[in-house]
């Protein structure tokens, strides 16, 4: 389950920093997410590598989670025990819960696939939440701010938290102590999926100022169905190959896009799309 560098990110015997230390962290002071880990021990938690840029820090990609190693306690950025229990959290949510996986490119359109995101995230920020507010009930720092606000891993000013706060409504953080127990709550699930994907809607997945959260589910939709359709049209065309239009889709479909993007320049070098795809994917560097 978790990976040889995941654990190489974490201190040595007797520095109170182990891996072990980390999940018995969790077992004390989060119920949750000690449960959510054992739903996902068929699942790999793994460092990201060195070609992959994680700037939103963390990642779920099918069942695998990806950290950022500078998080961990030997990294440059480290966070505290809380705020790395929060961000699993916050993947767990993804990997775990019903609409924590978005698939834009099975939307039918642009509006469906910031729905699907906006479900997605809002499902990975109702995990993140409980979490929090189960650490902050156990008297872990971190997660209040000063003006009393709780905080959370993804929205360290309070509002975020605030918001989903009221969504419990006579509920309580302490009620929820395993996967079946938030799925089970509908209603407030529901809520919080609505509160989490709003938040996230404008924010930004990368260190680019032009893209947000809803830019980039569009983006995904337009770029797996649109274009994708369209350079196979295109190079159906210029080729006459029925073969390889197949191939090249599929191609497009799996491969990174800028990979994409030069494999088919070479072969249909008059395509203008190509220029403006390779800009894009040069700057849209973010895993999720």
């Amino acid at each position: 389950m978790y990976s040889s560098n995941f654990i190489a990110g974490f201190g040595a015997p007797g520095s109170g920093k182990t891996l072990d230390d980390f999940l018995n962290f969790i077992q004390l002071n989060s119920p949750l997410l000690a449960s959510l880990l054992v739903s996902f021990k068929d699942g790999t938690i793994t460092v990201s590598g060195k070609g992959e840029k994680l700037e939103t820090g963390t990642a779920t990609i099918g069942n695998t989670i990806y950290v950022d190693p500078s998080l961990l306690p030997n990294g440059q950025k480290a966070l505290s025990f809380g705020m790395l229990a929060d961000a699993l959290a916050h993947e767990l949510g993804h990997a775990l819960l019903p609409d924590g996986e978005s698939d834009e490119a099975a939307a039918l359109n642009p509006t469906e696939a910031i729905q699907l995101g906006q479900k997605a995230e809002g499902s990975a920020v109702t995990a993140e939440f409980l979490v929090s507010q189960q650490l902050l009930a156990a008297g872990v720092p971190g997660f209040l701010a000063p003006d009393g606000k709780p905080e959370e891993y993804s929205d360290r000013s309070g509002g975020l938290a605030s918001s989903l706060v009221g969504a419990l409504g006579n509920l309580k953080a302490s009620d929820f102590t395993n996967l079946d127990s938030i799925k089970s709550h509908s209603d407030f699930l529901t809520a919080a999926e609505s509160i989490g994907g709003a938040y996230y809607t404008n924010q930004r997945p990368s260190a680019n100022p032009t893209i947000t959260y809803q830019t980039s589910w569009v983006s995904t939709w337009f770029l797996e169905t649109q274009f994708v359709e369209s350079v196979a049209q295109r190079v159906s065309e210029v080729c006459a190959d029925e073969l390889m239009r197949r191939t090249l889709k599929d191609f497009a479909r799996n491969a990174s896009l800028i990979s994409g993007a030069r494999m088919l320049d070479g072969i249909c070098n008059d395509n203008p799309t190509l220029p403006a795809l390779q800009k894009y994917s040069e700057s849209h560097t973010a895993i999720q």
